[in-house]
Order: structure tokens, then sequence, then C-alpha cells
């Protein structure tokens, strides 16, 4: 989906990943700036995944580039 990053336009996707016996739902958001990609993940354990979501997003909020 649609957000922003550093006050500019961007990108969301969440999804799962798993390998071999583990799984983590993972966070990308992700901006382009003078043709360089910025990108910010997070990932947890699916269980987990929503204790941790609320301090993530303040963090990402507060990402700047400069």
């Amino acid at each position: 989906g649609e957000t922003t990053l550093a006050n500019r336009s961007a990108r969301e996707i969440v999804y799962t990943a798993t390998q071999e016996e583990s799984t983590a739902k993972i966070l990308q958001v992700f901006t382009i700036k003078n043709n360089l990609v910025y990108v910010i993940t997070f990932g947890a354990e699916p269980s987990k995944y929503s204790d941790y979501l609320e301090a993530t997003q303040e963090m990402i909020n507060s990402f700047e580039i400069t």
C-alpha cells in the first residue's frame, strides 16, 4: 500500500517468510530519493508482530533522509 517515509511518498508491504521451521511476519517500507532506494525492514514471529508494531511505526515515522 501507499504510505510515507521521511515525508516522502513511499510503499509498504507486509508478508510472511518461512525458512526451514521458522516463520516471520515482515514489514518493509521503502522510498526513492536521488536514485537511491531507502528500505526499512521489521520482522518478528507472527504471534509477536503486533507487540512491536507500534514502536516500529514510531521509529519509521521519525526516519529522516538528509
